[in-house]
């Protein structure tokens, strides 16, 4: 019983996180963004 519990108790409790990257370059943030509002205008639109 103590083996369902702890790996219940793991199942919502623990949670991975991705690592983060800062890119500073403007052609790659350039082509970022643009991608973001491609997808934003095909949703609303």
């Amino acid at each position: 019983m103590a083996g369902c519990q702890a790996g219940l108790s793991s199942f919502l409790f623990e949670y991975d996180t991705p690592r983060m990257v800062l890119v500073r370059n403007k052609k790659v943030g350039l082509t970022f963004r643009l991608i973001q509002l491609i997808v934003l205008a095909y949703i609303i639109g």
